[in-house]
């Protein structure tokens, strides 16, 4: 008779008890935390890093616009004397003023030649504008030390890059002064005030301001008394067209 051999019951976990697998599940989410953490972390760093660059830039701000504006200005004010003495080698005082004496030698009149003055004028501000618009592609430091308004750090540590860019035409001003300069003499000066409003831009901000300079054009002593006043052709407007003696 042939025998029947039944099976042996196989052995079965129960289900969810795999333990190779449970361990690598806990490993993924493990590494997951991990990267949530690193992430969260990050984020509060790079916050943190911008409100204190934030509250920096804040306190700092009122330096940077002084130190931005110091350093324009002297860039358009070596650029107006330069272009003045340039523009005037081709002029004397005698160019721009005529000393009119009556037949006992004493001055009657001093008159402005009011073409010369126009032509100076209109030549420096025409030259100084596309100096100043040529600025456009070059960049200016500014230590960032100088920031600090500590003397010791002034000119100082690494550079912050600015460029200037011209708002706007230049204005120019003629003025004459008149000052004693002695016995019976009198020291005379003709400069020319020039007004250019600018951009100056940096990596933070953009600061638009009007920059004031004054050059000399020509000077003088006259020997003898001068009238209180003295006579301009028509071409100077305002106070340009009457200049007291001081």
């Amino acid at each position: 008779m042939d025998k029947i051999y039944s099976r042996g019951k196989r052995f079965k976990l129960p289900h969810g008890t795999n333990l190779i697998a449970d361990k690598k599940e806990n490993r993924k989410n493990k590494n997951i935390n991990k990267n949530k953490k690193k992430v969260i972390t990050l984020i509060a760093i790079f916050v943190i890093a911008f409100l204190i660059l934030y509250q920096s830039m804040k306190i700092i701000e009122p330096v940077f616009d002084e130190v931005a504006t110091d350093k324009a200005k002297a860039t358009t004010v070596k650029i107006s004397n330069d272009i003045a003495k340039q523009v005037m080698d081709q002029y004397e005082y005698s160019d721009l003023i005529t000393i009119h004496k009556d037949e006992n030698n004493k001055i009657k009149m001093i008159e402005t030649n009011i073409v010369n003055i126009n032509k100076i004028k209109a030549e420096i501000a025409s030259k100084m504008q596309q100096k100043i618009e040529d600025l456009k592609d070059k960049e200016l430091e500014l230590a960032m030390g100088s920031f600090t308004g500590i003397k010791v750090f002034i000119g100082k540590g690494p550079s912050i890059p600015i460029k200037i860019t011209p708002i706007g035409d230049i204005e120019t001003e003629y003025i004459s002064q008149f000052k004693a300069a002695g016995i019976n003499q009198t020291y005379h000066q003709i400069c020319l005030n020039i007004k250019c409003n600018v951009g100056i831009m940096s990596p933070f901000k953009t600061v638009n301001k009007i920059l004031e300079s004054q050059v000399v054009l020509a000077e003088n002593i006259i020997v003898g008394d001068v009238p209180e006043s003295y006579y301009n052709f028509e071409g100077l407007e305002g106070s340009e067209s009457l200049n007291m003696l001081q």
